[in-house]
């Protein structure tokens, strides 16, 4: 999907969103499109995870760090904003 965004853009076929420059409407694609990859694959992630996983312990009960920490750990490590 970022491939074809990339393309729009280098065949000069994508629109600004409203209030947003050429660039700016691409930067938000890219990051929307890669955000909702990590959100998935973080989910995947997290399910698979034994409910005696410390670290999933620590996240679920409150303790420490949030659910996108566990994507980030073990899915992928995505722009950080």
């Amino acid at each position: 999907e970022v491939n074809k965004v990339i393309e729009r853009a280098h065949r000069d076929s994508l629109d600004p969103s409203s209030g947003n420059s050429l660039r700016q409407t691409f930067e938000n694609m890219v990051i929307g499109l890669l955000n909702s990859a990590r959100d998935n694959r973080g989910s995947s992630a997290q399910r698979s995870l034994s409910d005696f996983n410390q670290f999933k312990a620590m996240v679920v009960s409150g303790a420490k760090g949030l659910s996108i920490n566990i994507s980030q750990v073990i899915a992928c490590v995505g722009q950080q904003n």
